[in-house]
């Protein structure tokens, strides 16, 4: 019985893996070119958003990079220590421009950041459903009270990229840098509905464990007759 328990415990470890992470997708990502030099400090001018739209079929996020930096260093400036916090949210849209937040993905201290642009990856939070066809933003937002323009900055990649736009939500919208650095991540299709081969993979288990069960029983029948 010790080899059917073990091999339950792997099926199932198989199926809850398929189910998750089973396939990684990325559904937006322009973080092939190396992160510009160029950048947009988040807290001089106010939060900034890009935004991604899914295809036809719902998507898991669970997974945000961006090319993130501080450029306090490159001008000889101390970095900010303990209250400058740039705040990474998913939110909806609003006749093509940031809506309502509809999850908080993330928060980098400033003082964790570098000078050059580095690509920083998000992906501690609840994945999130996204409907098909359908545009969603990334939006960061500083608590920098001092509204440091050298805080924390968003790298964007100096060009078009996929047809998707940007904006700058208190300032000039489009924003003129470009596509903002950034790789939205996850797996195709619902988080509550496993794939096909996780099904089968169960009925296989089910199979394993219900053939060792009935070579126990008939091994205990002919020991009671004995």
């Amino acid at each position: 019985m010790a080899l059917a328990k073990r091999v339950s415990f792997l099926v199932v470890l198989v199926v809850l893996i398929s189910v998750r992470s089973g396939r990684a997708d990325d559904l937006f990502n322009n973080l092939t070119t190396p992160p510009s030099s160029s950048a947009d400090p988040v807290g001089f001018i106010g939060p900034l958003a890009d935004s991604f739209s899914t295809g036809s079929s719902s998507f898991v996020f669970d997974s945000l990079t961006l090319g993130l930096s501080d450029m306090s260093s490159s001008f000889g400036l101390p970095p900010c220590s303990g209250v400058c916090t740039m705040t990474v949210s998913l939110l909806s849209d609003s006749s093509t421009s940031p809506g309502n937040t509809i999850e908080m993905l993330g928060s980098v201290n400033d003082s964790s950041l570098s000078g050059a642009p580095t690509n920083m990856t998000f992906d501690t939070f609840k994945p999130v459903n996204l409907q098909p066809n359908t545009r969603y933003w990334i939006e960061l937002t500083s608590n920098d009270p001092s509204n440091d323009p050298f805080g924390s900055w968003w790298s964007f990649s100096g060009g078009i990229n996929n047809g998707e736009f940007f904006s700058n939500i208190n300032g000039v919208t489009p924003d003129t840098g470009g596509p903002y650095q950034m790789k939205v991540s996850g797996v195709s299709g619902s988080a509550s509905v496993p794939e096909p081969s996780a099904f089968s993979l169960l009925f296989v288990g089910l199979a394993v464990v219900g053939f060792f069960a009935t070579i126990r029983r008939k091994h205990q029948a002919c020991a009671n007759v004995l």
